[in-house]
């Protein structure tokens, strides 16, 4: 029996660093691996740059973090790429989530069908010097005789 993994191939987020008071800002993209990310304990397998949910009847929870070098400024654009095996709805959300742990801003995304998918996400204001991450839900793999 052969699976088809849903798998998490790699995150990216453009910061946007600066002052609101200035006209320009620099940008800080960055794009890392699946494997950057954290998954839920018990499901799921790294290798290749993805991170994928191996499981045929468990869903997988992934936790990636948005790494900018600037400290001030929100985010400009981001986005999650997937590949989707199975027709279960699989979604991410971008948070941005205050120094002190209150929550911030969240953008939700959503996917169904099969195939590569691209979930991108809109410019983020700073929210109290937040840091970023993206929570990802996969859910189980297909399984294939």
């Amino acid at each position: 029996m052969k699976k088809r993994h849903m798998r998490i191939l790699l995150a990216m987020a453009t910061a946007a660093g600066g002052l609101a008071t200035q006209t320009a800002v620099a940008e800080d993209g960055k794009v890392y691996p699946g494997t950057m990310c954290q998954k839920s304990p018990g499901v799921g397998t790294y290798g290749g740059g993805e991170i994928a949910n191996d499981s045929t009847t468990g869903s997988l929870t992934v936790e990636c973090p948005v790494v900018r070098d600037a400290v001030s400024g929100g985010i400009s654009n981001a986005y999650v790429r997937a590949y989707k095996a199975t027709t279960s709805s699989f979604w991410c959300d971008l948070h941005a989530q205050s120094t002190y742990g209150t929550a911030g801003f969240i953008q939700h995304r959503s996917a169904t069908g099969t195939g590569y998918k691209t979930f991108s996400y809109a410019a983020m204001s700073d929210y109290d010097g937040a840091h970023y991450y993206f929570w990802c839900a996969v859910p189980p793999s297909a399984s294939t005789a």
